[in-house]
């Protein structure tokens, strides 16, 4: 096999790639926009079926990879036993240049999504959270908490646009076996609202009047809140 026409397959896989990569950011780009007018037009169902759609892309490519690269694999074990077939065929090269486009744009996602966000836990009270729901009161994990409530990176979300969920803190208070919040107590985002953290009862616990300023004053020096 000639080094030239191993030259010009890479350099044809390369631009193939790349030129796919292209299409398939286009193609989502044009899917959002989609989305987005239907949505704005009211038309909920079409804004779901584009959504869906485009989420079942990456099973659906990661299906056809698989299908792919054992193609791929019986051609080189062919090529193997018979050193006289090319392996470097018009269908091989498409292959390679299919397989390197997926690989491009997992790459690609992966660097976006390590880096575009910040990094919020997954569970944040957990360490903290006592059967009923408060606060264990330890010096150790107050300084633990607070660090928890406290991420880098985030966009700041004024009050106007904060919407609380009274159902979710009636979720939190049941799940703990109250109807109301405990007297002496609030009910406490570990990461707070107005930094990305979620309206949810898994984000949620009871801190006294004191334990809640004393947090609320660390993270507004953190973040840099006004008084």
């Amino acid at each position: 096999m000639g080094m030239m026409k191993i030259l010009g397959a890479a350099a044809e896989i390369g631009f193939g790639s790349i030129c796919g990569l292209a299409v398939c950011a286009a193609r989502t780009a044009e899917d959002c926009g989609k989305a987005a007018a239907s949505a704005i037009e009211g038309n909920w169902r079409e804004a779901g079926e584009i959504v869906a759609n485009r989420a079942l892309m990456p099973l659906k490519a990661a299906v056809a990879t698989v299908g792919t690269t054992a193609e791929l694999a019986g051609e080189a074990i062919s090529c193997m036993s018979d050193s006289r077939k090319d392996f470097l065929t018009d269908e091989n090269i498409r292959r390679m240049t299919n397989l390197t486009s997926v690989g491009l744009a997992v790459c690609l996602g992966d660097a976006c999504l390590g880096e575009s966000g910040p990094d919020y836990p997954d569970e944040p009270n957990s360490p903290f959270l006592t059967d009923s729901g408060k606060f264990d009161g330890s010096p150790a994990n107050m300084q633990a908490l607070i660090a928890q409530g406290e991420i880098e990176g985030t966009e700041h979300v004024d009050a106007s646009d904060i919407h609380r969920s009274l159902a979710a803190r009636n979720e939190f208070l049941a799940a703990h076996g109250y109807d109301q919040v405990p007297e002496g107590y609030e009910v406490h985002h570990v990461v707070p609202l107005s930094e990305g953290g979620t309206d949810t009862p898994d984000n949620m616990i009871l801190l006294t009047e004191e334990e809640h300023d004393a947090v609320t004053a660390a993270h507004r020096r953190f973040y840099g809140w006004n008084a």
